[in-house]
């Protein structure tokens, strides 16, 4: 009987050794499955071959004009199409997936236009790949908002705001994959405050420069969403699809704004053609960015292979809603 029992603990002991073997061998795959590798121009996100995206980290400009970093472009269908354009001839400030404001004010003094890259420098000032067991990596950077009109009193510009942005990219199921955003915000001086467009659309924040195929179609938690001039109504998600590549095969990309955000579910603006696609926040009217916190702004795009469902995006964004969105930020980059 006692060595019945032995043996009994013996294969539970086994047992379980196997099961966390398994357990850390499935968490090596989804580490090596995801790479991310530094180039001249910043950083690129792999699945094998098969390209993700890519961060600028450098700055790049067309010749002198329209000087910008910190953004993805390309980002890349499941079919390996360009879904983002970068210095379109409509509108040159746009960039890929970018991040930006109107208004940036210290005080009664507006000291920059982070959407148009005027009198306003992003200064990199750390990146770095961080590796979690049983998750992709994750790229960190950390850098600082300047502008030429905020100086001391030699001359130089003194930084604004501190912003830390995590990517990560997780790998392709069946017919999609995830990408997260996750964008923190603290001012280094008082009264510092973002806003959107001072006009009606108050377009600002996180925004897709996607192109724009003639299928494009709109769908929203509240259905097919058409395009006006000014913002459509607040939705936590955003789905644009179409034919994007010469293979008449549609992909799409589904905007998933985490509960957690500020102006959640966000305004939308919305273009059928020759613009950027936006999730609006604030507004026209400027938030004050605290000095003491952070504030957090995530964001979800699930990449996918032909039209999807409403049904189905509902339950992407529930998963999402569900995540751990800080899980990436855990180390902070001084």
């Amino acid at each position: 009987m006692q060595l019945a029992t032995s043996c009994k603990i013996l294969l539970l002991h086994l047992s379980c050794l196997m099961t966390s073997i398994t357990a850390l061998s499935n968490a090596a795959e989804i580490n090596k499955s995801i790479t991310i590798t530094k180039t001249e121009n910043g950083f690129v996100f792999f699945e094998q071959d098969c390209h993700i995206l890519s961060y600028q980290q450098q700055v790049k400009s067309l010749e002198g004009e329209f000087p910008r970093s910190n953004y993805v472009h390309p980002l890349s269908d499941l079919e390996g199409q360009e879904l983002t354009e970068d210095f379109p001839q409509d509108h040159l400030h746009h960039r890929g997936i970018f991040w930006a404001w109107p208004q940036v004010w210290v005080g009664n003094q507006k000291v920059g236009d982070s959407w148009l890259a005027q009198n306003f420098h992003w200064e990199i000032t750390a990146a770095k790949i961080v590796e979690t067991i049983g998750e992709p990596p994750a790229l960190q950077i950390a850098l600082l908002w300047k502008s030429d009109q905020w100086l001391d009193g030699s001359g130089t510009p003194l930084p604004i705001v501190r912003e830390s942005v995590t990517l990560q990219a997780f790998p392709r199921a069946t017919d999609h994959r995830c990408v997260d955003f996750s964008i923190r915000l603290q001012a280094l001086t008082e009264q510092v405050r973002i806003g959107g467009s001072e006009n009606d659309k108050g377009y600002g924040g996180f925004s897709p420069r996607i192109r724009t195929p003639d299928d494009l179609i709109f769908t929203s938690a509240k259905g097919v969403a058409t395009p006006q001039r000014v913002a459509v109504a607040n939705s936590p998600w955003m789905d644009m699809s179409g034919t994007f590549g010469d293979n008449q095969q549609i992909s799409g990309i589904t905007v998933l704004c985490h509960p957690s955000s500020p102006g959640n579910p966000p305004p939308w603006i919305l273009r059928q053609m020759g613009s950027m696609q936006n999730a609006v926040y604030p507004g026209r009217h400027p938030v004050t960015l605290p000095t003491d916190a952070t504030l957090n702004l995530n964001y979800r795009l699930v990449i996918h292979r032909d039209r999807v469902t409403a049904a189905q995006i509902q339950q992407w964004y529930n998963d999402y809603s569900r995540s751990n969105v800080h899980k990436a930020l855990q180390e902070e980059i001084p």
